[in-house]
């Protein structure tokens, strides 16, 4: 299970770090201002913040499982949707949503490492989470950048919405249920570790 969590904290940093090399790009072709299309490439990160913050009332509410799932589910949903935009403004409404539903994915996945094993491994835990976000670094780049030029920037936002969507599936069938009611004697430990990674993922795009 905890190989699963890992391999889903990837795929979500995949999708962020995919689009560095690609996305000023994509929205230079539908010919915004170019003030338009910083907006166009920013507001994933504006959306974000506001996905993590309404992420964490979530999970205190229902579990950081079924923030997960939904927010697997909707980001790969709203990956299909960019290859079905066709002016600057359907773009940036696109980028709103892909940045609203990628901000569950962060805390809902960090909440459940958190909670995996016992309290005495939480750096071991988080030195692991860690080295997972320096490989989607490494790999998301180069990933978006090689399937753009040698097929088409479509074709990242569909591997990627398919990565997300199986995702979602493992994660529904494989994850354990649950709220943090459950694990409030070891909660001010991880909200530091969350709180601290939260802050480290947010990168403009």
């Amino acid at each position: 299970m905890k190989y699963l969590i890992y391999f889903i904290v990837i795929a979500a940093f995949i999708d962020t770090f995919s689009q560095l090399p690609i996305m000023s790009t994509f929205a230079m072709t539908y010919h915004p201002s170019p003030a338009f299309a910083g907006m166009i490439v920013g507001m994933y990160s504006f959306s974000n913040m506001i996905g993590n913050i309404l992420a964490g009332y979530w999970i205190d509410r229902s579990g950081a499982k079924r923030v997960l799932v939904s927010g697997l589910s909707l980001t790969g949903i709203i990956l299909v949707l960019y290859t079905f935009t066709d002016s600057p403004l359907q773009l940036i409404s696109v980028r709103f949503l892909h940045g609203l539903f990628g901000g569950f994915l962060v805390p809902a996945a960090f909440t459940i490492i958190s909670n995996l094993g016992t309290s005495d491994k939480q750096g071991r835990k988080m030195a692991v989470s860690g080295a997972a976000v320096g490989c989607s670094a490494i790999i998301g780049p180069a990933f978006g950048a090689v399937i753009a030029s040698n097929y088409s920037i479509n074709w990242v936002f569909l591997t990627i919405a398919a990565t997300m969507i199986s995702s979602a599936v493992l994660a529904f069938v494989f994850l354990p249920a649950g709220t943090l009611k459950n694990v409030k004697k070891r909660a001010p430990m991880r909200k530091c570790f969350l709180c601290l990674r939260i802050l480290c993922s947010q990168q403009v795009i």
